[in-house]
C-alpha cells in the first residue's frame, strides 16, 4: 500500500533491490491509495489545513476511517471537506447497538445456529449475509475497499438493523 507520489521513490527501488537480493519478485500487487486533500488541494497532514488528529477528536477514529474509505473514489484523490463523516458515525453506532442488544438478550452468548429453530426471517438474513460475504470477497480481491464498506453499510444499516 502506497500513495502515487512514492511509487517511483520507494516501490521501484524495493522491486529492484529485493528482486536482486531474493532472485524473485518481492510482491505481485501494489495498491495505490488515494490522497486526501484540502479545498486548496494541499495534502491532508498535521501541518496543513486538515489535521487528522483534530478530525479524530471530533468524529472518532473508527467513524472517520469508515467515512474516508466509503467516500473514496476509485481512481482519483479527493477533498476531506467533501466527506460526510456522519455515515461512519451511523455505521459504528449501529454496530455498537447491535452488539449491546445481543449481549443483553443473550446472557450465555452462544454463536451456534440450530437449523430446527430458525424462522423465515433468520434464514433470509443468513442468506443475505452469505451474499454480502461473497461480494466482499470479490471486492477484496479487486482491492475495491470503498465497495466493501458500502456492502457492509448496506447490510448492517439497511438490512440487518431495519428489517431483522
Amino acid at each position: 500500500i502506497t500513495s502515487e507520489n512514492t511509487i517511483c521513490h520507494r516501490v521501484f527501488k524495493m522491486i529492484m533491490i529485493l528482486g536482486y537480493l531474493l532472485n524473485k519478485e518481492p510482491f505481485q500487487n501494489v495498491y495505490l491509495h488515494k490522497t486526501i486533500k484540502s479545498k486548496a488541494r494541499r495534502k491532508m497532514s498535521q501541518t496543513y489545513v486538515i489535521d487528522p488528529l483534530d478530525m479524530i477528536e471530533i468524529h472518532g477514529t473508527d467513524p472517520m476511517r469508515f467515512s474516508l474509505i466509503i467516500s473514496m473514489p476509485k481512481y482519483s484523490n479527493f477533498s476531506g471537506y467533501d466527506i460526510s463523516y456522519n455515515i461512519g458515525k451511523t455505521f459504528c453506532t449501529k454496530l455498537w447497538n447491535i452488539a449491546r442488544l445481543y449481549i443483553i438478550n443473550s446472557p450465555n452468548l452462544s454463536f451456534e445456529i440450530n437449523n430446527k429453530t430458525l424462522s423465515k426471517e433468520d434464514i433470509n438474513i443468513i442468506e443475505n449475509l452469505n451474499e454480502c460475504l461473497f461480494k466482499i470477497h470479490e471486492c477484496f480481491n479487486k482491492m475495491e475497499f470503498n465497495q466493501i464498506t458500502q456492502i457492509m453499510y448496506n447490510f448492517i444499516c439497511d438490512n440487518f438493523s431495519n428489517k431483522y
